[in-house]
Parts: structure tokens; C-alpha cells; sequence
């Protein structure tokens, strides 16, 4: 399981099931077939990764520890 906070054009309500494809700096993408809205602020966001095969969430914690 896996949790982000995410920012977009449309108001998220919390509870609200989603699935996401996330384009990497290297065009690479990243599918999560299952996702929930945990919080929401105005245009900001957070998701917990529900479904989500092993090796997809190894390659996004990879990506997401470069970042921080």
C-alpha cells in the first residue's frame, strides 16, 4: 500500500474509488488500477493505492524516494 498527495483540476471527495496513471520524467507510466481519496483541500489531494501489483509499487517508491 502506498499513499500520496496528488493535485489536479477536479474536487476529490474523500471516499471517492479512482485509478491513476502516473507519466514519469522518462515517459515511463505507471498504472494503479485501484485507488481511494483519503483527504482533500481545495485543489489538493491524497490516495491510497488499494490494488497495486508488486513490481509497480516498487518502481513508484523508487521514483517518489529520488524525489524527496
Amino acid at each position: 500500500m502506498y499513499r500520496g498527495q496528488l493535485s489536479g483540476d477536479l474536487p476529490m471527495r474523500p471516499g471517492e474509488p479512482l485509478s491513476l496513471t502516473v507519466t514519469l520524467p522518462n515517459e515511463q507510466r505507471i498504472e494503479i488500477p485501484e485507488a481511494v481519496v483519503r483527504w482533500s483541500r481545495g485543489q489538493e489531494f491524497a490516495v491510497e493505492n488499494i490494488s497495486v501489483e508488486r513490481h509497480t509499487q516498487a518502481r513508484l517508491q523508487h521514483y517518489v524516494t529520488r524525489l524527496v
